[in-house]
């Protein structure tokens, strides 16, 4: 987004910069969140800038208003191929591209259970992985450095026991309605869903109690050569 307006933060890698936010009046979207300028400085010049929305939502758009998939006319999919973010012929993708979806769903449970968090982010999409870099963002902050900020997510539970993971039919969910998906220009190939019956516990209650629970768990595959990865989970 900064590339877009002829910025590049890319040679202050190694840099210390300061970020300013500017909440504007303005909007370009049905949003709820106060759409915001985000700001980086460095060596007293600004380096970069965009518009974000904070908690949840996070990017929105380049300062000319250019959405994600506007920028780089491709789709998510093969977005993270060529910019080599992802590998589906190697590592924790390719080790994994033969699961089926239940396989999937059980070592997820299995690495909730044992707290192997990084392999349950790992057994996300690529697109909820995103997600997770806005969810419960505080205001003062661009993003979630580190999955440890996640306290009411995956690192919220102590036990995970699958019980039972049958597939559900005609469930309605689109894999795109959901920020900040909507503005990645994906193009799943496929998606499930499943119905799922755990014995959860958590360190702090949010939405479900400690005990038997049961809820809807949607796998896609992001990309046809893609493993099968969670895209949501719904209590609905």
């Amino acid at each position: 987004m900064s590339k877009d307006i002829g910025l590049d933060i890319s040679p202050y890698k190694d840099k210390e910069a300061i970020a300013f936010t500017a909440y504007l009046k303005e909007n370009i979207d049905n949003y709820p969140n106060r759409l915001r300028a985000e700001i980086i400085a460095c060596d007293g010049k600004i380096i970069g800038a965009w518009l974000g929305r904070g908690a949840h939502y996070g990017f929105a758009a380049a300062l000319n208003k250019r959405h994600f998939a506007e920028i780089v006319n491709k789709t998510w999919d093969e977005w993270l191929v060529c910019e080599g973010l992802v590998d589906y012929n190697n590592g924790f993708d390719a080790e994994t591209k033969s699961l089926s979806p239940k396989e999937v769903i059980k070592k997820y449970f299995e690495a909730m259970d044992t707290r192997d968090y990084k392999t349950a982010y790992a057994l996300l999409s690529k697109a909820e992985q995103t997600f997770y870099l806005f969810r419960n963002l505080d205001s003062h902050k661009l993003y979630q450095s580190s999955w440890d900020a996640d306290v009411l997510g995956i690192p919220n539970i102590i036990q995970a026991k699958l019980k039972e993971c049958r597939l559900r039919d005609n469930y309605r969910y689109d894999p795109n309605n959901r920020p900040p998906k909507d503005l990645l220009n994906r193009n799943v190939s496929k998606k499930v869903h499943y119905i799922i019956v755990a014995d959860m516990k958590y360190k702090q209650i949010v939405t479900c109690a400690n005990g038997i629970n049961s809820w809807t768990m949607t796998l896609v595959k992001e990309n046809p050569d893609a493993p099968w990865r969670i895209d949501a989970e719904n209590t609905g």
